[in-house]
């Protein structure tokens, strides 16, 4: 049997997408293919299809293609109304993508080895000031819910929602009369875990890849050869003015929304699973108590070019 073969025939045995609407399967669909493709550093489009992560994406775009046929027929059927039309799928069409993968491919061999270094990208200007003069912009998660900001950026960082088949998503609770434990199924197919506060959170990234410059329209970044060390400043940095503020950092966890339990989810550290591609690294600084309003704060790091190296993208 083929591989495609297999998964479409799990995918039957449990047909976990049945209860999406139309909207939101084809948006579930377009998350998967944002993952699926990547911008190589010849300037061209992949796929992913190495083990494990490329072949995760290459089973659910399958099991999406499965519940596809079930709707609408055989392919191209459902994908014919402009599905694509607005799928963030990496440009090589670009000057930006261009001098990127020309960047990417010479600084390559210069890189720390993978998972020893994080990376913040950003706009030369930005850029420049943080590595050169150690100024640091913090902002809270609220900013990001931001329509002007690009779609890569653009997230509700308060929140999480999380999209279990009803039938296998179950709810304990007491009966109020009798107060006898009993199960419940949710009636919608949308559950939405919010955070009570607003919070501090500063977003790196852990890979330097040709598409990141794109989707983050940026022209530089800044490679962090000692995370640790950086981290220490930055907190210490934060403790300065705000001693009150309990501080982590850590790798984002991606969470599938149709494949998570709800006692599972973090919102602090954890996105949507359609950012997966991004390979965040966040620092996150939470108030013991609501605040009415968090502004953004701009921090001094003294030693940053110490422990920093500079890449901006040539012309």
């Amino acid at each position: 049997m083929k591989r495609h073969e297999l998964w479409r025939a799990q995918y039957r045995a449990r047909r976990y997408m049945a209860h999406l609407s139309e909207t939101e399967l084809r948006q579930r669909t377009k998350d998967i293919i944002v993952n699926m493709l990547f911008l190589t550093e010849e300037n061209k489009i992949g796929i992913h299809s190495g083990v494990p992560e490329g072949t995760r994406w290459l089973i659910l775009w399958t099991h999406a293609l499965e519940e596809f046929h079930f709707r609408y027929g055989g392919y191209p059927a459902g994908f014919e109304d402009g599905l694509m039309d607005d799928v963030q799928i990496p440009r090589p069409d670009s000057s930006l993508a261009e001098r990127a993968a020309r960047t990417v491919t010479k600084i390559k061999s210069l890189l720390p080895r993978p998972g020893s270094f994080i990376v913040k990208y950003g706009k030369r200007e930005h850029m420049r000031r943080m590595h050169d003069e150690g100024l640091v912009r913090i902002s809270p998660a609220s900013c990001y819910n931001d329509a002007s900001l690009n779609p890569a950026i653009r997230d509700r960082e308060l929140e999480i929602y999380i999209q279990p088949p009803p039938g296998e998503m179950v709810i304990k609770t007491k009966d109020p009369k009798t107060g006898v434990p009993t199960q419940i199924h949710p009636i919608g197919n949308l559950i939405t875990v919010k955070s009570r506060i607003d919070y501090y959170v500063y977003c790196l990234s852990t890979i330097v890849v040709p598409r990141l410059f794109v989707d983050f329209c940026a022209d530089s970044c800044i490679i962090i050869r000692e995370p640790q060390r950086f981290l220490k400043e930055l907190f210490e940095a934060m403790t300065l003015s705000f001693p009150e503020l309990n501080a982590s950092a850590g790798p984002v966890e991606y969470v599938d929304p149709i494949h998570t339990k709800i006692r599972d989810v973090n919102i602090f550290g954890q996105k949507h699973f359609r950012y997966s591609y991004q390979k965040e690294f966040r620092a996150v600084w939470l108030p013991r108590d609501a605040e009415p309003k968090l502004s953004p704060v701009i921090l001094k790091l003294v030693e940053i070019k110490r422990y920093s190296s500079l890449i901006e993208i040539g012309d």
